[in-house]
């Protein structure tokens, strides 16, 4: 729970994240480091700065500061992509780059993460189809019954509220020209 002198700071993956946690950890604490000697020359600000992730009503967040970052959609979809695709390919051992159209062969994505994962399936598995029955058990329908994810059913497809019909056949074709 947020007491009233913390401050969170909101961003979204490749959005300034790690800038904005090094500027606001040195502004919060200039007094008590020097810049010769100063924390950020040694460890890295995710480090620094702890982070967390808050669910649940706004109510919660009422007591403290929050700042919120935010960059142009384009750019920030760009720079992830760009981070993601080369971890991947300089670090395939560690990185798995995934797209959301696992859903064309589901069976075959849970095949690879399972590699990835270094928990292989088992030909006797493949063979009884237990990678199909991870995807029939994670599978939206199945998890859209859960109570947790009303939140999240209420959530997919909001764009509608917030976006003209023309706003979002523009955001589709530059997606569209960017993924080709």
């Amino acid at each position: 729970m947020p007491h009233s002198g913390d401050v969170i700071l909101t961003t979204y993956p490749k959005c300034g994240t790690t800038w904005l946690k090094s500027l606001s950890f040195t502004i919060v604490n200039r007094s008590q480091y020097s810049f010769s000697n100063h924390p950020l020359l040694t460890r890295h600000p995710q480090h620094v700065v702890p982070f967390i992730e808050i669910h649940g009503e706004e109510t919660k967040t009422r007591s403290c500061r929050m700042v919120y970052l935010c960059r142009d959609l384009k750019d920030a979809f760009i720079s992830r992509w760009y981070f993601e695709n080369k971890a991947s390919m300089e670090r395939p051992e560690k990185v798995m780059f995934l797209k959301y159209d696992i859903k064309s062969d589901p069976a075959l994505v849970v095949r690879k993460l399972a590699d990835f994962l270094g928990m292989p399936f088992t030909k006797e598995e493949d063979d009884g189809g237990i990678p199909e029955q991870v995807v029939k058990l994670c599978d939206f329908e199945t998890l859209a019954n859960l109570d947790s994810w009303e939140e999240l059913r209420r959530r997919v497809g909001d764009w509608v509220n917030h976006m003209s019909v023309e706003m979002a056949v523009r955001l589709d074709r530059i997606v569209q020209e960017k993924l080709e």
